[in-house]
């Protein structure tokens, strides 16, 4: 509540931005994985353009990050850090669980 009561409206969408596109990146690597580890694997729909679309993706939102990270640093990292308290959490539940 306090990081969105002190930020702006463009604050916070930067900061939206900055927050979830790493695990788009995320995704998409894993999909890039997938693929080559499960070739036979039935594949529910196909990614037109494959492989080429998926790199172009990752190249442009690691342009995204990296234009983020060198605009607004302090804003940035700060996003980054707040994403990664999301680790120790999800280890602690994840270990909470198996112990049910």
């Amino acid at each position: 509540m306090i990081y969105v009561s002190v930020r702006t409206f463009e604050q916070l969408a930067e900061a939206m931005v900055v927050g979830t596109e790493p695990f788009n990146v995320l995704l998409v690597l894993a999909v890039l994985k997938l693929r080559r580890t499960r070739p036979a694997l039935p594949r529910p729909y196909r990614i037109p353009g494959y492989p080429w679309v998926p790199l172009v993706f990752l190249v442009a939102m690691i342009g995204v990050l990296l234009n983020a990270l060198i605009e607004h640093p302090d804003s940035t990292l700060l996003s980054v850090g707040i994403t990664l308290l999301g680790v120790p959490i999800f280890a602690l539940l994840r270990t909470f669980v198996r112990k049910m």
